[in-house]
């Protein structure tokens, strides 16, 4: 469990780190890893978006989720 404030980590390139995508602490146990990524993907799922727009966004969304997850 991560209590207190986060702060967003950023790489050397200036982006976020995957924890941060996910909204976890570096040290976060894998259970934790595994349940921001299922809230998340529930948020993001292509075949949840009505407009065809949004669900390719969501699809490219959804891709970048998985290689996050996948990383960790």
């Amino acid at each position: 469990s991560s209590g207190g404030a986060s702060q967003t980590q950023i790489d050397a390139h200036g982006h976020m780190t995957h924890y941060e995508e996910l909204g976890v602490s570096p040290d976060a146990p894998a259970e934790e890893i595994r349940r921001a990524f299922r809230r998340t993907s529930r948020l993001l799922h292509p075949d949840l978006q009505s407009a065809p727009e949004l669900r390719k966004a969501a699809a490219v969304q959804m891709r970048r989720l998985n290689e996050v997850v996948e990383m960790l």
